[in-house]
């Protein structure tokens, strides 16, 4: 609303001062006009007088002169070409007998209404007679004389100093558009004292600044270029344009910023949040798991204890019930087992810094599975690179890799291949474990590092949890992935030497 308010005020105060612009310089034009039109009436006075005086002192000399000799028509027509004139005519009472030199120069007749200066714009001529024909000349036995002038340079000077010429010749100078007087319908109320009115116009997609000076019974309109007007309102439109623009994209910016620091803010809540519910879940996972250490540990290694005694020194059972002790002591073992996950799990890993060569690790794990792996016809594939040294815990590590390889063995009862690449990739070290797995489907590979999910029967779901918190504690990674019956773990810790 500001930024329009402004700009409504920026456009008031450009008109205004284009209006008063425009007024002034009509107003001057307008008195330009007004004083060319009181010099011509006064010019055409003064010329008027000037003529006559001179036509006047004309016809005297040669009264006097054709007192002294009659002149004849072709002298008449000579001294009227030698003196500039349009011709003379004499009139003689006492010869009763009018000449004129050149002959018909004068169209019309001499009326004894016609004194002094006579102008007849139809001939274009200025008459003067001596003496006046209102003194009936003939009556007195006075000889008269009538000489002409043409008027053509004098309608020349007139024309030159005309208000027409003079608006015609304003209206070639640059920055005005036309001048032009048009007349005023006969008011039917007392006229109004002498206003002005300027507005802005368009001809032929022009934009001009039309002002109307009343001037007597007429009006003085005045057509001004306006261009300096139209592109200062089309400057400042473009400028408000361009500071909307500025101001719609800094808008755009501070509000996605404001978004991206909100969402950042957000997620660090979350991420809070997040780590806050991981550790009440471990705090509470560590007391339960202390719990069942103590409450459950001490009467399954009881249970466990039993059982091992009753299959050792009960000889008179038959096969069915040292089955039924086997299976018993294996679910004993099982629950230990159980047990003993949690408690790695809850239990925070703190790993050594001692340097740590990967190849002999993972080779030394291929020699404990590979009995088991030969009897259950699966091909193990090793692939190291002796010079991948890691800084860490060679227990954990150790206890991180047998998880994996353990989890390749027992996919494949059937038989199949693991295959077992250590690589080094920048500073990092990649050990990449593949193996065919045709009973896991892709959501579930998705969840395989979530606490607790298992696809095994007696499985806890912890194996590959407490991987993924192994090689986190190593400042590394643990991806899992499933394509097309293949499934994929691969591990990335940093090399020592980085």
């Amino acid at each position: 609303m500001l930024l329009l308010g402004n700009f409504y005020w920026q456009t008031q105060r450009i008109y205004k001062s284009f209006k008063e612009h425009s007024l002034t310089h009509s107003t001057v034009l307008g008195a330009v006009v007004e004083l060319n039109i009181r010099n011509s009436l006064t010019n055409h006075s003064a010329l008027e007088t000037l003529i006559g005086h001179s036509l006047e002192n004309i016809a005297r000399f040669v009264r006097y002169l054709n007192q002294l000799e009659p002149f004849t028509a072709q002298e008449l027509e000579a001294f009227a070409k030698a003196s500039g004139l349009a011709g003379i005519t004499t009139f003689s009472p006492q010869r009763k007998s009018t000449i004129a030199g050149p002959p018909e120069w004068l169209h019309r007749p001499i009326s004894d209404k016609d004194n002094g200066l006579i102008f007849l714009p139809h001939s274009h001529l200025y008459l003067f007679a001596v003496p006046p024909l209102s003194q009936k000349p003939f009556s007195h036995g006075n000889d008269g004389i009538v000489v002409g002038m043409s008027s053509q340079q004098m309608d020349k000077i007139q024309e030159t100093q005309s208000v027409g010429h003079l608006i015609k010749r304003l209206s070639q100078v640059k920055g005005i558009e036309y001048v032009r007087f048009e007349a005023i319908e006969a008011p039917k109320t007392p006229r109004l004292p002498a206003s002005h009115d300027t507005k802005l116009i368009h001809i032929n997609d022009k934009p001009v600044s039309e002002t109307r000076i009343t001037m007597g019974d007429k009006i003085l309109i005045v057509g001004l270029e306006a261009n300096y007007f139209s592109n200062r309102m089309a400057s400042l439109k473009k400028e408000l344009m361009a500071f909307i623009s500025l101001l719609v994209i800094l808008g755009g910016i501070s509000s996605w910023w404001l978004y991206r620091l909100q969402r950042h803010k957000l997620e660090q809540t979350r991420t809070f949040e997040r780590k806050m519910a991981r550790q009440l879940e471990q705090a509470s996972l560590g007391r339960a798991a202390a719990t069942i250490t103590h409450e459950m540990r001490n009467p399954l290694n009881a249970i466990s204890m039993g059982l091992q005694r009753l299959q050792m020194e009960s000889h008179a059972l038959d096969n069915d019930h040292r089955q039924l002790i086997t299976s018993m002591r294996e679910a004993v073992e099982r629950s230990n087992g159980v047990i003993t996950h949690l408690q790695q799990y809850v239990h925070p890993f703190e790993p050594g810094h001692q340097e740590i060569s990967l190849g002999p690790l993972l080779d030394s794990l291929g020699v404990l599975y590979r009995p088991q792996c030969t009897r259950n016809e699966i091909v193990l594939d090793f692939q190291l690179d002796a010079a991948a040294t890691v800084k860490g815990d060679a227990n954990y590590l150790a206890q991180a890799f047998e998880n994996l390889l353990k989890n390749a063995v027992e996919a494949q009862l059937q038989g199949g291949s693991i295959n077992i690449k250590l690589s080094q990739k920048q500073k990092n070290s990649i050990i990449h474990i593949e193996n065919p797995c045709h009973t896991l489907t892709l959501e579930q590979s998705q969840r395989l590092l979530d606490p607790y999910f298992t696809t095994k029967t007696y499985g806890t779901g912890l194996g590959l949890a407490i991987c993924k918190r192994i090689i986190d504690a190593h400042a590394g990674h643990l991806e899992i992935h499933c394509k097309e019956n293949i499934f994929s773990a691969s591990v990335s810790l940093p090399l020592s030497r980085g």
